[in-house]
């Protein structure tokens, strides 16, 4: 069904009042100057009366097209920015121009979309910033294990799909509870931050890393046969037996434990990480500060 736009009403508007109020003002002055006027300028006061209605109607019409135009104009801005808003834009800014109502509806628009769009941005940081964190590991900052379950399995799909390597590794710290019992659990905490910090140096940006749970972590290298994540592995054991652990305790040393497995014809991740695990502990009964590749 049509609808009239603003300007179409206004200019309609404006030329009823306009012709109406013509009509008046000449039935009027007919009504007060018919008596007393001569009869031979009757006829010349009835075309004047008509060229005044015309003139009336024209001024009426021009009037309400300028008129309409601008307010047409102003209002049809505000109305696409609030539909832009409700379709989810909502950072929206329209002239506010004069300082009638338009004007100062245009303004509250303004300041509505402004904080709008401000709230928007905080509930979407404070959003990213909940998913992160029960997605992390509160002491380490790594990722925790459910995230890394469901990102390993993802990779492991993958590999299968295209026949890819890839490498399941444990590594657990070697005697951890003895670094509790003898120099503070604060001091526990200190090197499993430490450690975490460690993997994440040398680990890729593609490899899969988590703490796993108490003093073990889990690493996915991606793209990496056995031959490789043995290297990477050795790295890791290294650089964690030649870190500086002085600067935390003067008597401290740390030493890690390493099982690996890179059969991706196992039926899911949850396999290897099982058969990385046995071989973890496997290191450990074999000495520890050592990594196991086989059985």
């Amino acid at each position: 069904m049509f609808a009239p736009s603003l300007r179409t009403k206004l200019t309609l508007a404006l030329l009823v009042v306009g012709l109406s109020s013509a009509v008046l003002v000449g039935f009027v002055a007919r009504e007060i100057l018919l008596p007393v006027i001569d009869r031979s300028y009757l006829d010349a006061f009835r075309s004047a009366m008509l060229y005044g209605i015309g003139a009336a109607a024209v001024l009426a019409l021009a009037l309400g097209f300028v008129i309409g135009a601008r307010l047409s104009h102003r209002v049809t801005t505000l109305t696409t920015a609030v539909n832009a808003m409700a379709a989810g834009d909502l950072y929206q800014h329209v002239d506010e121009g004069s300082a009638d109502e338009v004007g100062v509806l245009a303004r509250v628009f303004n300041q509505m979309s402004r904080e709008l769009f401000e709230s928007r941005q905080r509930i979407d940081t404070q959003t990213q910033l909940l998913r992160e964190l029960s997605v992390r590991d509160e002491l380490t900052g790594l990722h925790n294990r459910r995230h890394f379950d469901d990102q390993a399995a993802t990779a492991f799909s993958h590999a299968r799909r295209y026949r890819r390597p890839l490498t399941a590794m444990m590594c657990d710290i070697d005697h951890f509870k003895t670094i509790n019992d003898r120099f503070s659990h604060a001091t526990g905490d200190e090197v499993l931050r430490h450690v975490a910090r460690i993997l994440q140096a040398n680990t890729r940006a593609s490899d899969i890393l988590a703490r796993y749970g108490g003093e073990e972590f889990a690493v996915v290298f991606t793209e990496s046969g056995a031959e490789t994540a043995l290297g990477l592995a050795e790295r890791i054991r290294e650089r964690i037996e030649q870190h500086d652990w002085r600067e935390i305790d003067p008597e401290l040393h740390v030493t890690i434990s390493i099982g690996l497995d890179s059969t991706v014809t196992r039926p899911g991740v949850t396999e290897m990480l099982a058969a990385a695990d046995e071989r973890l502990y496997l290191a450990k009964r074999s000495g520890r500060n050592r990594v196991i590749v086989d059985s």
